[in-house]
């Protein structure tokens, strides 16, 4: 006679559904932890690249941080050479380049070099999931952007952006978009479509001191110093869409010209409520906004991965982030934020106009 098998019971199938079902609800939150950790990991180890670049380039430069009056001087003469190196700067603004392009093996084709900044995986952050909308004035399109005729799917963010207080002379602040109203040498940007009218001029806040050069030395304390921050530059509506886009224009018009690039952008250090024209950065009722949490605090938590100058990464809650003393060197002058009044509320205490920063 044949062995008498059982078949399972309905019941004892649901059961067995039911127990897998269970088991991979308790699973995958780990799994999402470990992939998560490993994306900081790599993030982390990008950013350590980032501050030993620096540390490189500042040695090897008499103590000169790169940027546009150093690196990417020549792009606001009339010679405007062609870099055709790995290490070359791809707009006037662009410090990354100088620093990661040979140890990353970076094209010596400016575009391609652009686009291995946002889409090299050896540079850029596994959390930035976020493309750009489309590309503002292109002097020319980058080559993935080009091969689908400018319509996409569009690179990345650039994962990283640097505190611009620290990269630019303080003898060129007072013709970065000053309004009528903004204080004597305020450093302030235009979003999309030109300067505001008077009374809306969209403002960093921080004034350098006067005299500022941008070397390592005159920074401030270098382990309080933040590089750079997970951010971006340049937002936007274009096409209907709502988010970051791009330029790769060069030589607009010196120090005045928009665009100049997306490498230095205004770090989140403002709690006022209201987005920025110039990066997005948003709090609503003292809280980030949805775009801000999205895009620029990737790791969980709303805290983002911050490089300092000392060569150390520290990750930072968007409130620790609001600290207006990381973002600019000793001996700043605190502005208020022109939508908020004459103050900056930062950990509690307001930092009063005129203010200055250790």
């Amino acid at each position: 006679m044949p062995p008498n098998r059982r078949a399972f019971t309905l019941i004892e199938l649901l059961v067995v559904i039911a127990i897998i079902a269970l088991l991979i609800g308790i699973l995958l939150p780990a799994l999402g932890s470990a992939r998560q950790a490993g994306q900081d990991v790599v993030c982390l180890a990008n950013q350590r690249s980032i501050g030993q670049g620096m540390a490189t380039y500042t040695t090897n430069n008499r103590e000169w941080l790169p940027g546009p009056a150093t690196s990417g001087f020549n792009y606001d003469s009339a010679s405007n050479p062609v870099r055709n190196t790995p290490a070359g700067p791809v707009s006037n603004w662009d410090i990354l380049s100088p620093l990661v392009g040979e140890s990353l093996g970076f094209s010596p084709d400016r575009l391609q070099r652009f686009q291995q900044l946002l889409e090299d995986s050896d540079f850029r952050c596994p959390s930035n999931r976020e493309e750009y909308i489309g590309v503002f004035r292109p002097q020319g399109l980058l080559p993935m952007d080009r091969a689908a005729g400018g319509d996409g799917p569009h690179p990345r963010i650039l994962s990283y952006t640097a505190a611009p207080h620290f990269f630019v002379r303080s003898q060129v602040f007072p013709t970065l978009g000053e309004a009528q109203n903004a204080p004597q040498g305020i450093l302030g940007f235009a979003p999309r479509g030109g300067l505001q009218p008077p009374g809306q001029w969209l403002a960093t806040g921080l004034t350098p001191p006067p005299n500022y050069a941008p070397q390592i030395t005159r920074v401030g304390n270098p382990s309080r110093k933040a590089i750079l921050s997970e951010s971006g530059r340049f937002w936007t509506t274009l096409n209907g869409k709502t988010g970051l886009d791009y330029t790769t224009s060069t030589r607009t018009s010196g120090f005045t010209g928009s665009p100049q690039g997306n490498f230095l952008a205004v770090a989140p250090y403002f709690n006022g409520n209201g987005p920025s024209g110039h990066t997005g950065l948003a709090r609503e009722n003292g809280k980030p906004s949805e775009q801000l949490s999205r895009i620029f605090l990737r790791h969980g938590g709303d805290t983002m991965n911050i490089p300092f100058f000392d060569g150390h990464v520290e990750r930072l809650s968007e409130f620790e982030l609001t600290d207006p003393t990381l973002w600019a060197p000793r001996g700043s002058t605190v502005w208020g934020d022109s939508r908020r009044g004459s103050s900056i509320l930062v950990r509690g205490d307001e930092f009063e106009a005129g203010s200055k920063i250790d």
